[in-house]
C-alpha cells in the first residue's frame, strides 16, 4: 500500500530519521506523490519532514 493512501486529504504527514542530507530527494518524492506545504527540521545528521497531503 503506498504510504499516501494512510493519510486523507488535508492530512498531515510526519516523516522522522531521516539523514538531512536525504530530506531534498524524500520532499521531492512525496511532493510527486501529492504533498505539500513541506517543512524540514534537522538536528545535527538528523532531520523530521512534515508536510500536508493535497486536498
Amino acid at each position: 500500500m503506498a504510504p499516501r493512501s494512510y493519510v486523507r486529504p488535508g492530512g498531515r504527514l510526519l516523516l522522522s530519521g531521516i539523514l538531512a542530507e536525504q530530506a531534498p530527494e524524500i520532499t521531492a518524492a512525496y511532493a510527486a506523490a501529492g504533498f505539500e506545504d513541506f517543512r524540514v527540521q534537522t538536528d545535527l545528521q538528523w532531520a523530521l519532514l512534515t508536510a500536508r497531503k493535497r486536498q
